[in-house]
């Protein structure tokens, strides 16, 4: 939290502090100026947040001193996934980033903000001036310019400038289209234009005559509801409907049909879709109550589905999707042979930080242990809460990491002291590691395996990470 200085209220501390002795006059004076407060200046309340993503100490100070003579509130990040940490706790409208940074690079780094927060707006420093940055679609569009090491001043704040420009124009026709429904209509036939033209008034419509061009725009954008009809060029019977809810399971489906047939629209709304209606009675007031209703239905749907799938309090995969993921990544690891691994981990010092300051606080501890260790994986491990204190993650694709180094990547950030409040509080975790097929080769002897690992790392005296041993540890 910032206060807002004027210069009658810096006097009046200031001078008080000096008189009881606490403070000298001149570290009043360097305190004063290096924050700006004094005169009329901007407080830290007005100025633009900025984060700085850079692996270098020297460049951060450099960023730092620039930013004292500008009216930009800069908050700073060491690396990719300290990055993600700051902006999965804090909106950030502009993040200037280093390209080359061990760990989560500078392009990985946007293209995971984009998806956590798509309005955010980059500006690339980079020691590589002539580095020809790559095409990629998610970003492109969202990095607002590219400067050189050691930049100029002049250069920098008109980055920045153009930088939040550019984020407030997006976030006020963001605001605009919000108020719309998104709706992607498929249909080759005439009656699309007036099926387009009646849902106008409530809803921004794309129109694809072909199943498959449909699919691709589903896959590329996020619609609130599919309008769709059965018989399409490229598709027949249901087709329309099972493909499009495999393209985007959390899309309401609306069928229209001119076919009125009871069990075709029973067999429909068990494939997925939300509503069936007959375009011989379809008028525009039922089309869109049809339309809004699916949408309400669909939410709720996904609702329960992530209640059913995933932990209320942390947002992570409850124990039951854990064990889908893992059967699917062991058949996957035998099919083409690349392994997976099950690390199970077990907080050390949780008990007692849930005895003595109380479960909100407590809660709030396992809600950070569960983002450290999401921003920590690889975006395709699994990251799972079993209950309690305990948690999991499943490593897939060994052969582009040791299984052994990302469970210890994740283990030494656990280690790391959070902040609550005014609280510091560190928990530390035990970790149990079994690889697929050495340990075991099915989901339960596995999962046993994986266990047994984390009670012996306790047994050697927690906060460390014990590798199952076939033949050594019996599980």
């Amino acid at each position: 939290m910032y206060f807002v200085w004027s210069p009658s209220l810096v006097a009046v501390v200031a001078s008080r502090r000096i008189l009881s002795g606490e403070l000298s006059f001149a570290r009043v004076k360097k305190v004063v100026f290096q924050n700006g407060w004094v005169g009329v200046g901007r407080s830290k309340v007005d100025k633009k947040k900025t984060l700085f993503v850079d692996d270098e100490p020297k460049i951060r100070k450099a960023f730092s001193r620039t930013m004292r003579r500008s009216d930009y509130d800069a908050v700073f990040a060491e690396g990719g996934e300290r990055a993600l940490e700051i902006l999965a706790e804090q909106e950030i409208p502009v993040v200037v980033t280093d390209l080359r940074m061990p760990g989560i690079d500078g392009l990985t780094l946007m293209v995971r903000v984009r998806a956590l927060r798509p309005e955010t707006v980059f500006v690339v420093v980079t020691g590589a001036p002539d580095l020809d940055l790559k095409a990629d679609d998610r970003i492109d569009d969202a990095i607002a310019s590219v400067i050189a090491k050691p930049w100029e001043d002049s250069e920098l704040f008109d980055s920045l400038k153009l930088a939040h420009e550019l984020h407030e124009k997006r976030r006020g026709e963001a605001q605009q289209q919000s108020n719309k429904l998104s709706v992607l209509l498929i249909d080759d036939k005439k009656s699309s234009h007036r099926l387009g033209e009646a849902l106008s008034s409530i809803a921004n419509v794309q129109l694809c005559n072909r199943l498959e061009i449909a699919l691709i725009h589903l896959r590329e954008t996020s619609f609130d509801v599919v309008l769709t009809k059965l018989s399409l060029p490229d598709a027949r019977g249901l087709d329309a409907v099972t493909r499009a809810q495999r393209a985007r399971p959390e899309t309401a489906i609306v069928v229209a049909s001119d076919i009125e047939d009871d069990d075709m629209a029973v067999q429909a709304l068990r494939f997925g879709a939300q509503d069936y209606l007959h375009s011989r009675t379809l008028t525009p007031e039922v089309l869109l109550r049809a339309v809004l209703f699916a949408k309400e239905r669909k939410k709720v749907e996904c609702r329960l589905t992530e209640l059913a799938h995933y932990d209320g309090l942390t947002g992570l995969a409850n124990r039951m999707t854990l064990r889908d993921r893992l059967g699917v990544c062991l058949a996957k690891s035998r099919r083409y042979n690349e392994g997976c691994a099950l690390l199970y981990i077990d907080l050390d010092f949780f008990k007692p930080i849930n005895d003595t300051h109380g479960h909100e606080v407590g809660d709030v501890v396992l809600q950070q242990v569960a983002m450290r260790m999401r921003v920590t994986v690889r975006e395709y491990d699994t990251v799972a809460r079993l209950g309690g204190d305990e948690f999991a993650v499943l490593i897939e694709d060994l052969q582009k990491d040791r299984p052994e180094e990302v469970a210890e990547r994740v283990l030494r950030r656990l280690r790391l002291p959070m902040m609550i409040g005014d609280l510091e509080l560190r928990v530390g975790a035990s970790g149990g590691l079994a690889v697929f097929p050495h340990a075991a080769e099915t989901i339960d002897a596995l999962v046993r395996c994986a266990d047994k690992a984390m009670y012996s790392a306790k047994a050697k005296g927690r906060n460390c990470l014990h590798v199952f041993r076939p033949g050594l540890d019996q599980a």
